[in-house]
């Protein structure tokens, strides 16, 4: 049921981003706004903390390799897939969050981003998607614990690593992908209401 849930919450997202009336010039403003106080936050400092660790350079770190345990290493598999997706977004987005940070009144020069618009289009499905398969591996992280706590902790010391890595990676990945899509969604509509002047 969840499962359904989320997927039309992500047709929902996607259908209003593509048929939505434009937006104003000061919703559009306002919205940045309070995505600069997203971005800004305590709370989303440690989320970039904890994925700075987790990816340095555009490169997942420590991830496990196969444990033999299913479960376990298709949350690795899974999660560092997301991981390459949110790398993906990050390396296209980056440059809109630094304009949105340094902006004092949520002005933003939409022309200097090199993307165009319709590569933005086709991003934010794929986004939608890894945000829609996140919330699913987050559904089997409860097995993967129950799987992970009946191991001989002497003898599984490398599933129970990398059942950590994978339950330790996944909220910062799920946090920062639903991050990237509101702010894909408001880079689409700045750069919509830009073509519109």
């Amino acid at each position: 049921m969840k499962k359904i849930i989320v997927a039309i919450m992500a047709l929902f997202i996607v259908s209003t981003s593509f048929s939505q009336t434009a937006k104003t010039k000061d919703e559009l403003k306002a919205e940045r706004q309070a995505l600069k106080s997203e971005l800004t936050s305590k709370d989303n400092k440690k989320i970039e903390d904890k994925y700075t660790k987790i990816v340095v350079s555009g490169v997942v770190q420590g991830q496990p390799s196969n444990t033999g345990l299913n479960s376990v290493d298709g949350l690795v598999a899974t999660d560092a897939s997301l991981l390459n997706t949110l790398i993906a977004a990050e390396k296209v987005l980056q440059e809109y969050k630094i304009s949105i940070n340094e902006s004092a009144d949520g002005e933003v020069n939409i022309d200097k981003f090199t993307p165009s618009l319709d590569d933005y289009v086709k991003m934010l499905p794929n986004l939608i998607t890894a945000v829609q398969q996140a919330v699913e591996a987050a559904d089997k992280l409860q097995g993967v614990q129950n799987d992970v706590k009946g191991l001989n902790p002497m003898t599984a010391a490398a599933t129970i690593k990398a059942a950590n890595w994978a339950t330790n990676a996944l909220p910062v990945t799920t946090t920062k992908l639903k991050q990237d899509v509101k702010l894909l969604q408001n880079l689409i509509e700045s750069c919509k209401a830009a073509k519109n002047l």
